[in-house]
């Protein structure tokens, strides 16, 4: 039961906490912060978040805060 209740917990914790992170994402894109917002886009993308993954391959389209990459945009939409 003990076991359980921790696992509840920490997915909970886990999904507030990227969600946090992907506010920030958001925010430092949004203020033209480029280089932050591939930064916090990163990891969210990699744990799966379809909607870091989907900004990753804008990103990497237009060159925003990474090297401008068709390839890796197309990655990142696909695996949005």
């Amino acid at each position: 039961m003990l076991a359980m209740f921790l696992a509840i917990s920490l997915t909970g914790a886990t999904g507030r906490a990227m969600a946090a992170d992907f506010d920030k994402a958001k925010a430092a894109y949004e203020a033209g912060d480029y280089a932050t917002a591939a930064q916090e886009f990163r990891p969210l993308a990699e744990a799966g978040d379809a909607k870091s993954q989907f900004n990753l391959g804008v990103m990497y389209e237009n060159g925003h805060g990474v090297a401008q990459d068709n390839a890796a945009a197309i990655k990142w939409y696909r695996r949005a």
